[in-house]
């Protein structure tokens, strides 16, 4: 939406009025003797607005507005202490990149979740300010050719820049797709869904089959059934040492079958 030139006017009388009343303030603050920190304080009082309408601008990007709005606060409060009045340029001047500075700083350092490159970060701090520029001059949201051809960059650049903005935040699994009710973790393969692992099983049984009939009735007591060892020899004729290192030497095989590109059990018993 483009601001009418009412809204513009009044928001720059806003501005000039802040400034003419920082000034004074922070001229008042330099003599000797003054209260340096109530002065400071009236001087931040005054110029919240400023403060609150830049983290607006930062909104929606992955951090919450009460903490931008403290990050801003942070920025004015330095912007205070460090103006001089007497360098003769008016206090929003000096103001407005000091805050902004404070704010992107903010970002750059714990606003990520998954940190792009420096490169793509400055890139899409660029692509911002172009689209801001561009939604004015053309009173429509431009397109990424339009935002590369302004920063005079690629669509490739831009896309890339767009795309890793999306840092900022990190979507839950349980949240609803975009074009489904199910959620994202409903499209997370499970690792224990059977149907993941059909080829290994039939390659398992295949292996299996191909076993001394003896191994072949010993695991399927075990694994199957779920006799324990004792039982198993007893029911085979065995000791329960020999079953265990039946089981270990049989389990030894077919894994290397399985992880080989040809596998082939030995037959020997």
């Amino acid at each position: 939406m483009v601001a009418s030139p009412v809204s513009v006017a009044s928001a720059s009388a806003a501005r000039d009025d802040r400034d003419t009343q920082t000034d004074r303030l922070l001229r008042g603050a330099q003599d000797e003797g003054a209260r340096v920190t109530h002065l400071h304080e009236r001087a931040v009082l005054i110029n919240i607005p400023l403060a609150r309408g830049l983290a607006r601008t930062f909104a929606n990007r992955g951090i919450d507005r009460e903490d931008l709005d403290q990050v801003a606060m942070l920025g004015l409060c330095k912007a205070v202490r460090g103006y001089r009045p007497s360098e003769g340029h008016p206090f929003s001047a000096y103001a407005v990149p000091t805050i902004l500075g404070e704010l992107r700083r903010h970002f750059r350092d714990v606003g990520w979740m998954v940190r792009p490159s420096r490169c793509d970060q400055e890139v899409g701090l660029a692509v911002r300010r172009a689209e801001e520029d561009l939604t004015q001059l053309l009173g429509r949201v431009p397109t990424r050719a339009e935002i590369a051809a302004r920063l005079q960059r690629s669509t490739v650049e831009v896309s890339r820049a767009l795309h890793a903005q999306h840092g900022y935040r990190a979507t839950s699994l349980d949240a609803p797709g975009p074009y489904a009710p199910e959620s994202a973790y409903d499209h997370v393969p499970d690792p224990d869904d059977p149907f993941a692992r059909v080829e290994d099983r039939v390659t398992l049984a295949e292996l299996v089959s191909d076993l001394p009939e003896r191994e072949q009735v010993i695991l399927r007591l075990r694994f199957h059934d779920e006799l324990t060892q004792a039982e198993i020899g007893a029911r085979v004729g065995l000791s329960q040492m020999q079953i265990s290192r039946i089981i270990a030497a049989t389990l030894s095989r077919l894994r290397a079958a399985l992880t080989s590109a040809d596998p082939e059990l030995d037959q020997t018993a």
